[in-house]
């Protein structure tokens, strides 16, 4: 029997695919998790873009899409840093105690955490739904803040409580149970009525955004989104549009999620 090469049983250091490291940071109101995703080594861009997710059943149902923008960014060169609100995933608080001024002030404390784990003095928001938002409202008036994608963006809370409370009352249904005239939850997602005024309030204004870049990624059969890129052109030094694919990943059941591979790869490229 032949021995064995030496060189095939010296074998190279498995490196590891991606550098992800969880940790915990100061809020407003209490400790806030953060997930930051470092790219690999040599190929750091000198760029950080902090992820703001959606809310309720929409960031069960996106989390996993959100987690692989993360990985994606990183490996694309990009200083990545994805958290959780206040009452929500990780970090600490009650559900029922939150607000939207809450979650507000939690991304600004992110965009300092972030400021401070990557040395990236500034940064873009990347935000999902009511994370989109949200980002949009931090960024307003901030010359730290250079880029801005927009994720299918809430523009009208009322429209989003309608549609989630219709999405409640047939998973209700479905079980056969009553539908409750004034339901205190949407599937998980305590709603106190200061979190249903906040949320009916939302109507993101874009002044404040004359230099930013911005990505706005929607659905190109809503008219809502079509109106708000109008409002966008001429306030932003520069506006890519960009339909998304077909398939909502926000109205998804938990085990249904997806990775809408298309979107990914267009925030990706643009970012």
């Amino acid at each position: 029997m032949s021995a064995v090469p030496a060189t095939s049983q010296a074998r190279a250091p498995v490196r590891a695919v991606e550098s992800v490291e969880p940790f915990f940071f100061d809020g407003p109101r209490g400790v806030l998790y953060g997930c930051h995703h470092r790219p690999p080594a040599g190929g750091d861009r000198g760029s950080a873009l902090l992820l703001c997710p959606p809310i309720g059943h929409e960031y069960t149902a996106c989390h996993r899409a959100m987690r692989q923008l993360a990985a994606q960014l990183s490996k694309a060169g990009h200083q990545v840093m994805r958290f959780d609100y206040g009452g929500t995933g990780d970090s600490a608080g009650d559900p029922a105690d939150a607000r939207l001024a809450g979650w507000h002030d939690d991304v600004v404390a992110a965009v300092a955490a972030c400021q401070q784990r990557t040395g990236c003095g500034s940064l873009g928001l990347a935000g999902l739904r009511v994370g989109a938002s949200l980002a949009l409202q931090v960024a307003a008036g901030r010359d730290d803040i250079d880029r801005l994608i927009l994720w299918n963006p809430v523009l009208d809370g009322v429209a989003l409580l309608k549609e989630w409370r219709a999405a409640a009352a047939d998973f209700v249904a479905e079980l056969g149970w009553q539908v409750p005239a004034s339901p205190e939850q949407v599937l998980g997602l305590p709603l106190p009525p200061g979190l249903v005024a906040d949320l009916a309030g939302i109507r993101p204004a874009v002044d404040g955004l004359d230099t930013k870049r911005v990505l706005l990624c929607h659905d190109p059969a809503d008219a809502a989104a079509v109106s708000f890129a109008e409002r966008l052109q001429g306030q932003v030094r520069q506006l890519d549009v960009r339909p998304i694919e077909g398939g909502a990943v926000w109205r998804k059941l938990e085990l249904e999620a997806i990775v809408p591979a298309q979107t990914l790869q267009t925030i990706i490229q643009w970012a």
